[in-house]
């Protein structure tokens, strides 16, 4: 970011090993965030009406105040199989983002195996939790090939060929896009998502993507835009480093303070994070030379 702008980025550290263990962090913190993505925000104007009061209550149990565990969420969730059941695919679509929580991916897998899909008003959900398991069983392998790479994009591929004008496929392959490293991929395929419909995901990366681009003000308001649609992004590391960064580059040091201290709060063993504790000396370096 230059000497004026703040600590270096975050290198991506050398060695084939090391990169490989980096892309599998990625794919787990994906992997954990779009597991709790808001399902409210899914319901379109002409899905059932039962469907809005059961995606509220999935949302009220990934909840930052709660504090559930994935084991707990499954069984609140479960009492609900009843009334949620009564909209084909609903509570199946559910129950597997929670079980890819554990993380347990056959098991939920399974459950949407279940289904006839193509029933369901949440088709296109349940094809995109099919695809985000793909997407995050690479993690099991030890070595990813660039074949592996294509498998996962292909369940997205899919999405945007069958419903080219939703933005769920867009946004996976930009979430692929950013496990690899490909930031102007990671651009293109995020701002096609939010042309379609905003989302949580679409915007967190795009935050990551511009600021690795230097484009420190669409970074914070991509963020921005990510906290609106969904709290919990306050817990995601990444995205908050990143939004840290854009203010520092742009000399806001005591907003860049304010949202350090809301993510180690969330995230207390962060305080022991090399970088993180590089990026607070820093600014707390430019705040007393001022």
């Amino acid at each position: 970011m230059g000497e004026n702008a703040g600590p270096a980025q975050r290198s991506d550290e050398p060695g084939r090993d090391l990169d490989r263990r980096r892309q599998h962090r990625l794919i787990q913190v994906l992997a954990a965030l779009l597991c709790m993505v808001v399902m409210t925000d899914m319901v379109q104007a002409d899905y059932p009406a039962e469907s809005r009061q059961c995606t509220e209550f999935w949302d009220s149990l990934n909840s930052l105040s709660r504090g559930l565990s994935p084991s707990q969420r499954v069984a609140e969730w479960k009492k609900q199989r009843e009334d949620c059941g009564k909209v084909y695919g609903l509570y199946e679509y559910g129950l597997a983002r929670l079980y890819m929580q554990e993380p347990d991916y056959p098991r939920a897998r399974k459950i949407i195996s279940g289904v006839d899909v193509d029933k369901s008003p949440f088709a296109k959900e349940l094809k995109l939790t099919l695809a985000n398991i793909s997407f995050f069983e690479l993690d099991a392998k030890a070595q990813l090939t660039d074949s592996d790479w294509e498998r996962a994009r292909k369940g997205y591929l899919k999405l945007v060929e069958e419903y080219p004008d939703w933005y769920g496929g867009y946004a996976g392959l930009g979430s692929v896009a950013l496990t690899r490293k490909e930031y102007k991929e990671v651009i293109k395929f995020s701002e096609q998502a939010n042309d379609r419909q905003q989302s949580k995901m679409a915007n967190r990366n795009l935050a990551i993507a511009y600021m690795k681009e230097k484009r420190y003000q669409d970074a914070i308001d991509a963020g921005d835009r990510a906290l609106a649609l969904d709290e919990t992004v306050q817990a995601d590391r990444d995205m908050m480093y990143s939004a840290v960064l854009s203010y520092a580059a742009l000399g806001k040091y005591e907003i860049a303070k304010n949202l350090l201290n809301v993510l180690v709060s969330y995230k207390p063993a962060l305080r022991n994070d090399p970088h993180i504790i590089e990026l607070a000396k820093f600014i707390q370096g430019k705040l007393q030379s001022r």
